[in-house]
């Protein structure tokens, strides 16, 4: 009898809402609880081109509870990051929207400097799993708010565009203005110099990645953390963070090194939201 007692316990503490009549304030919380929810936010991007931070981010989701402490969430997001170097590079002769694409280029001859621009924006659709951290080891799930870890893929679209030339006179920039002795100015002429036309889609890898338009299509796998809190019995606000890891080192159109050779580190992708959800 006491062998039985210490099993009880031991399952108790590892599955404690399977013993308990109701978690969460509901009777059945697997059958019962779908929550749908909204996120906004910023995005950015770690590449090989200087990101500016404040990229833009939102989407919704569907979550289902499947257990007590585990969620499985489907989701979609958009955004958009823009991003420009501050210093200027020669690592260029590979890139083909750099080199060669107009008549009027001539970015191949190595006495020329570019300062490396873009602007991405993205789709995405994600299946991810949602940990309730502070559920698996709550007896009652009677707390008012909610940490969790997220883990999941996601379907990435992605089109970059690249600022190579002056649209009013078709010309390639003066780069050679930009006066360097001055470095805390360099932003500040640089976008007195550059218009915010983007009119040049930005190199593409075609081989390994699939393409829709456009568009790219790679796969990714998401991570990430959060806290929400319960405002109401059904409203709930929160913070999250994610970070993606994706194949492709062409998210911001340049994957060069200052030798032209090619970079070992792909693109991350990371986003920081507010999310509200409503529970059903």
């Amino acid at each position: 009898m006491r062998k039985m007692r210490s099993i009880i316990l031991a399952i108790s503490f590892i599955f404690p809402a399977s013993i308990f009549g109701q978690y969460y304030g509901v009777e059945n919380p697997i059958a019962e609880n779908w929550s749908v929810g909204i996120n906004i936010g910023v995005s950015g991007l770690m590449a090989d081109v200087q990101t500016d931070l404040i990229g833009y981010q939102g989407g919704f989701y569907v979550q289902k509870l499947i257990s007590p402490s585990l969620d499985v969430r489907l989701g979609f997001d958009l955004g958009s990051n823009t991003g420009l170097d501050v210093m200027p590079s020669q690592g260029f002769r590979f890139n083909s929207a750099l080199n060669g694409e107009r008549d009027s280029m001539r970015f191949y001859d190595s006495t020329m400097k570019v300062f490396h621009n873009y602007r991405m924006s993205y789709r995405q659709i994600s299946f991810l799993f949602k940990w309730n951290l502070n559920r698996a080891f709550s007896p009652t799930g009677s707390e008012k708010y909610d940490l969790y870890a997220l883990a999941g893929i996601s379907a990435y679209f992605y089109k970059t565009q690249t600022n190579v030339f002056d649209e009013r006179t078709g010309e390639i920039y003066p780069y050679e203005s930009i006066n360097l002795a001055d470095p805390l100015g360099v932003k500040y002429q640089l976008k007195n110099l550059l218009d915010t036309s983007y009119e040049t889609l930005a190199q593409q890898d075609n081989l390994n990645s699939t393409r829709f338009g456009n568009y790219i299509y790679n796969p990714s796998f998401v991570i990430g953390f959060g806290g929400r809190y319960k405002l109401t019995e059904d409203i709930a606000l929160g913070l999250e963070g994610k970070m993606q890891f994706i194949g492709d080192d062409l998210l911001d159109g340049q994957q060069f090194l200052e030798t032209n050779e090619q970079s070992l580190n792909n693109d991350r992708p990371f986003r920081v939201a507010i999310t509200l959800d409503y529970t059903f």
